[in-house]
């Protein structure tokens, strides 16, 4: 895929949903693994003015019901291996799919009546991204990251990270650790 066509996929994706009846400050719960399906949706969610709620694959049926019910949002779109945990949460918010299921809404389908839009004009202050995170104590909450926050951190990833001069390649390579708990952490180091 390349740009060009993510673009206009992440724009028509954007203005289906709008067909769909999703409005600017609706909140969007993602629960998708890695890839450029999830790229798209989370795109296609700032595309909109449309606040992005992703969750973690690994989340169990009532942490994602949990989360449901703080958040509150008013769709989902889900990798069908977690439509129970999608159907655990309150009816009424919009389902859709990444890939066919009876009685669901698809991303493809909203692609598909969807007319490319411009982005929504959002301020710098406005909602982008509902993160759910247990902090230091254990209870899972949400914080708000902003439009200006979303661009501090592109900023200073390209200031401290990225740096170099035109043409070098960096490669970063995060920590990565095993297992589920700090003692099994290890460190990588190239």
């Amino acid at each position: 895929m390349t740009y060009g066509q993510l673009a206009e996929r992440v724009s028509r994706l954007a203005g289906g949903m709008g067909v769909a009846g999703l409005e600017p400050g609706d909140r969007v719960g993602l629960i998708q693994r890695n890839g450029v399906p999830l790229l798209e949706s989370l795109l296609a969610c700032f595309h909109a003015g449309l606040i992005a709620v992703p969750l973690n694959v690994r989340s169990t049926s009532a942490e994602v019901a949990q989360i449901a019910e703080t958040a509150r949002p008013a769709a989902w779109i889900f990798d069908c291996d977690y439509k129970l945990h999608v159907e655990a949460c309150e009816p009424g918010a919009l389902r859709i799919s990444t890939a066919g299921i009876t009685g669901q809404h698809t991303v493809d389908s909203l692609v598909s009546v969807g007319e490319a839009m411009a982005p929504h004009d959002a301020t710098p202050e406005t909602p982008a991204w509902l993160f759910f995170t247990s902090g230091t104590t254990g209870q899972m909450k949400g914080a708000t990251l902003t439009h200006r926050s979303l661009q501090n951190m592109i900023s200073a990833y390209l200031a401290d990270v990225r740096g170099g001069e035109a043409g070098s390649v960096v490669l970063h390579a995060a920590s990565a650790h095993e297992g589920r708990h700090a003692g099994h952490r290890r460190n990588v180091e190239l």
